[in-house]
């Protein structure tokens, strides 16, 4: 999955799988890089996991398309949280 791509339902390759973001241990999102001119990655996008579907092997975001998830706003990695640790007192 991590790697690879990502299509809309009519079958139009729409960007590649990043990261995925995880909450207690569940898939919530899947970060979706949306490649730009020359075939770089130019804009990354947060889909929450429950928007895709698996279609005939591959992964599908049903309606989606390069100019819309281009016009979404970018995932940026500076504003997750951190894991917190509680520091042991003992």
């Amino acid at each position: 999955m991590l790697g690879g791509k990502v299509y809309n339902d009519a079958g139009e390759a729409v960007g590649k799988f990043g990261e995925l973001i995880l909450s207690n241990g569940v898939v919530c999102y899947a970060i979706v890089g949306v490649r730009g001119f020359f075939g770089l990655v130019a804009h990354e996008v947060a889909v929450p996991a429950r928007k895709f579907k698996r279609v005939e092997g591959r992964i599908v975001l049903p309606g989606a398309s390069k100019k819309g998830l281009r016009a979404t706003a970018g995932f940026d990695y500076s504003r997750m949280a951190r894991p917190t640790t509680k520091a042991s007192t003992s």
